[in-house]
């Protein structure tokens, strides 16, 4: 499955070519259009496609301030990208920017308002077209709102994991008080995928080791998390966070110490 970043591209940019020929539309010159209706037909596609394209753009833009904590930067792009998406009726657009101001709200207000500020936007999800980020994803956010403060799991609840499931799956046998067999679990766990939920995933798993004790996944935590170490984690998809990856670097650095 994509990870958020190549699916929100591949949505909001649907319909634009690989390859587009507008600069050749544009040297043409007008009398070259003229003997040639192709080089027009091309250049207005082109130019039809052009706010697909910008909208395209957004969400990389938009999650590179995010996971540098840049949350003025961010909110610019969302700001455009709105504007573009009510200029050209592109409601993918807004999905994504719904989705970037619950993270915002996430990151400076308090947990129950933020908890509902995702549930606000998954409900944009349904029947988006966007599969990609329907499954799993609030349940996901969710739980990272509960461990960054440091709230009670109640797994129940949050629903169906999606593909994250296997690398929460051992933080909810702890919140079951079945310490053991989250520990055994931890022990085949693959890495989580390379995409803008790695870290995320990562702190996940490394909470969870901290939680059992399980040394071999703290280190490995700390190799997978230490390049990210000013950023925020998960932030660079913009549509969650677990906080600064240097707080949760120090955390295994102490775990990795006491056991």
């Amino acid at each position: 499955m994509p990870g958020p970043r190549s699916f929100l591209v591949d949505r909001l940019g649907a319909g634009v070519p690989s390859r587009s020929r507008s600069a050749l539309a544009m040297s043409a010159g007008a009398s070259s259009a003229m003997k040639c209706p192709q080089v027009t037909v091309e250049c207005r596609r082109s130019v039809a496609q052009a706010p697909h394209r910008a909208a395209a753009s957004y969400p990389s833009r938009l999650q590179a301030r995010c996971a540098r904590a840049d949350l003025a930067g961010a909110d610019h792009h969302a700001q455009a990208a709105d504007a573009l998406a009510e200029r050209h009726e592109l409601p993918l657009a807004s999905v994504f920017t719904t989705w970037y101001r619950a993270l915002r709200t996430s990151m400076t207000e308090p947990l129950y308002t933020a908890e509902a500020a995702y549930r606000g936007a998954a409900a944009l999800l349904d029947g988006c077209g966007m599969p990609g980020l329907e499954s799993g994803l609030l349940p996901l956010a969710l739980l990272c709102l509960y461990v960054r403060h440091e709230q009670h799991l109640v797994p129940e609840p949050l629903g169906d994991w999606g593909p994250y499931e296997p690398w929460v799956r051992p933080l909810l046998l702890v919140a079951e008080g079945r310490e053991e067999e989250a520990a055994r679990l931890l022990t085949s766990l693959p890495s989580p995928p390379r995409d803008l939920l790695h870290e995320a995933l990562w702190c996940l798993l490394a909470h969870t080791a901290i939680r059992v004790g399980d040394r071999t996944t703290m280190r490995r935590a700390h190799t997978a998390l230490a390049p990210a170490a000013g950023e925020l984690a998960g932030a660079g998809s913009g549509l969650l966070s677990l906080g600064p990856v240097a707080a949760w670097l120090e955390a295994l650095a102490a775990g990795l110490r006491h056991t």
